[in-house]
């Protein structure tokens, strides 16, 4: 690869030039940064058999379970969008960092999989195991107007920065409160 990196003053990754220097501007204040760390909220509602739907600042993203299990299999189930979320979340990660470094991204794909350690925990057939991914497995492939280093280096702080798949890859724990009604 060579390292022809576009000029400060155009447009990088489809990220317009005055929204790049807003971009860097912002990751330089530290107070700023932490202004977006949340809390960021979502309520999901059910709607009829395994159908039901989260809203995040005014999207909605659907839910549903595969026709096998008697669902209409007609959106992701949450586990889908768990497995996307990390892929898309490091896909936002790469194009920060590749535009603030002002490198030119030609192509990125992030393929994110992973299988169940013991569906039948979920299930209810079995009380021990985990439910959840015994682990999930990342490959990206990507492109850009820089060298081999330099990519490697936007993937590696893209990872290590990336909200979602750091969340997943330590022990969070997750507090419940239910109220019956």
């Amino acid at each position: 690869m060579t390292a022809r990196q576009p000029a400060l003053g155009r447009d990088v990754n489809g990220i317009r030039a005055e929204n790049r220097a807003l971009i860097m501007e912002q990751l330089s204040d530290a107070r700023r940064v932490r202004e977006f760390s949340g809390p960021w909220d979502v309520e999901a509602t059910w709607l009829t058999g395994f159908k039901s739907k989260a809203t995040v600042r005014g999207h909605e993203i659907p839910f549903d379970q595969p026709g096998d299990i008697a669902a209409d299999d007609t959106a992701p189930t949450p586990h889908e969008h768990l497995l996307a979320s990390i892929a898309g979340c490091l896909i936002a990660g790469v194009v920060m960092h590749a535009t603030v470094q002002n490198v030119r991204l030609t192509s990125l794909v992030v393929h994110v999989s992973g299988t169940f350690d013991n569906v039948l925990r979920w299930a209810g057939i079995e009380s021990a195991g985990n439910p959840g991914y015994r682990g999930i497995d990342l490959r990206a492939t990507m492109s850009g107007e820089a060298d081999d280093d330099t990519l490697r280096d936007i993937w590696d702080r893209a990872l290590a920065g990336s909200p979602v798949a750091q969340t997943i890859n330590r022990e969070t724990p997750v507090i419940t409160i239910v109220e019956l009604a």
